[in-house]
C-alpha cells in the first residue's frame, strides 16, 4: 500500500522520527460515516463515549495489490508494539461509486465520502462559467 494524502489532512505524523510521514485527518466519532449502506449510521464508541477522537489515513493499493484483492486476498493491518488499539478498516469511494454526495466538515463544497469538489459536477455550458 502507498500512503496517500488524505483530503483535509490536519497534520502529518512520523516525519520527526524518520518515517516517510503519514497525513492524518483528525475527526470526532460523530462526524464519521461507518456503514455506507446505512448512510445515517455513525460510529458509537460505547467505551470512550461521544466525541471520541478518530484519526483517519488514506492508503492506495499498488496495481499488484489490486490484482490480489480482486482475486480474494485479505487486507492485513500491522500495528507496531505489543498493545493493539481499536481500529477500523474500510474501502473509500470514488466519484463513480459514491452513493450520494454529502458536504464534508472541512469544506462544504467537497464531498465527505468521495472527495469530489462540487464545482467539478457542474455541466460545462461552454461560456467558461
Amino acid at each position: 500500500m502507498i500512503i496517500a494524502r488524505i483530503q483535509n489532512a490536519t497534520r502529518v505524523l512520523g516525519q520527526a522520527q524518520g518515517y516517510i510521514g503519514l497525513p492524518v485527518r483528525d475527526e470526532r466519532d460523530e462526524q464519521v460515516v461507518f456503514d455506507a449502506e446505512v448512510l445515517d449510521t455513525r460510529i458509537s464508541d460505547t467505551v470512550n463515549g461521544p466525541g471520541t477522537h478518530v484519526m483517519v489515513t488514506a492508503w492506495e493499493p499498488t496495481p499488484d495489490e489490486l490484482v490480489r484483492l480482486a482475486k480474494g486476498a485479505f487486507v492485513y493491518l500491522r500495528v507496531l508494539g505489543t498493545k493493539h488499539p481499536p481500529v477500523m478498516i474500510e474501502v473509500g469511494y470514488t466519484e463513480e461509486t459514491c452513493p450520494g454526495h454529502v458536504a464534508s466538515k472541512g469544506d462544504p463544497k467537497v464531498c465527505g465520502r468521495c472527495g469530489v469538489h462540487i464545482d467539478s459536477l457542474r455541466p460545462d455550458n461552454g461560456d467558461g462559467w
